[in-house]
């Protein structure tokens, strides 16, 4: 499982002790991206006769 969490940097550090207290076991991976966000056209329209 997978979980992606995207975020200003100081709110994940401080996230951080309380994902400590939740996860028993795993791994985490902190790493910067670039968010490029897509948004829908909407439904295409029928062509018109």
């Amino acid at each position: 499982m997978v979980i992606v969490i995207i975020d200003t940097h100081d709110r994940i550090h401080s996230f951080l002790p309380q994902l400590d207290e939740l996860i028993k076991e795993g791994l985490v991976v902190l790493d910067d991206c670039d968010v490029i966000r897509y948004a829908g056209r909407g439904a295409a329209q029928p062509a018109q006769p």
